[in-house]
């Protein structure tokens, strides 16, 4: 077999074979697919999945890359998704954004209690994240304005906030 490195591929190229080999129909074309991204992609970047959304421009293509993300976060090879998350969120950058909402995303569709806990801030917490990031980039403001939903808006002290 050929091996191409993902990096002589174009964006648009990673992201056709994302989208045409994750929705295809045969289940095979769909693991490999999926194999591809996790073995070789994510690999690529030392196994974190933030530099692998780095390949696919998640700006422009955040339905397929969300797709992919969904795929690496699905195989069970990632061994501890929330050890990806930002430490420093005063100043996201897109991809670590586009992170944190799915996989609060996924750990809410899976009513996973503890990447539910690594993933999903205090209300007060998640507002002082919100002020920080204001203004340096609609697509990350965005992205936090996405995650509102999965809070816990019971949280009387941030509702304050």
């Amino acid at each position: 077999s050929i091996k191409i490195d993902v990096k002589s591929l174009q964006i648009a190229q990673r992201i056709f074979l994302v989208e045409n080999g994750l929705k295809d129909r045969n289940e095979l074309v769909r693991k490999a697919c999926t194999d591809m991204i996790c073995n070789k992609w994510v690999a690529k970047g030392n196994g974190n999945p933030v530099a692998f959304l780095r390949l696919l421009d998640v700006e422009i293509y955040s339905e397929a890359t969300e797709r992919a993300l969904r795929a690496v976060l699905g195989s069970g090879k990632l061994k501890s998704p929330a050890g990806f998350l930002p430490e420093n969120r005063s100043a996201l950058q897109a991809e670590e954004a586009f992170y944190w909402r799915v996989l609060g995303k996924v750990a809410m569709e899976r009513n996973d209690d503890d990447l539910m806990d690594a993933a999903l801030p205090e209300l007060s917490d998640f507002c002082q994240v919100l002020e920080d990031n204001m203004g340096d980039s609609s697509f990350v403001t965005a992205e936090l304005l996405k995650f509102v939903p999965l809070l816990d808006l019971g949280d009387e002290l941030g509702r304050k906030r």
